[in-house]
């Protein structure tokens, strides 16, 4: 079994928010759904 720690998880979310230039949950969803938005469009 894998097991992971916190601290990795943080580590790992704030690395993907701060790839999509957010530092909130609600930010990075609403970027999301602007992308998806914009996907669905093309």
């Amino acid at each position: 079994m894998l097991y992971i720690t916190v601290g990795t998880v943080k580590a790992h979310v704030h690395s993907a928010f701060g790839k999509r230039e957010v530092s909130r949950r609600d930010q990075a969803i609403t970027r999301f759904l602007e992308c998806r938005a914009v996907e669905d469009n093309l």
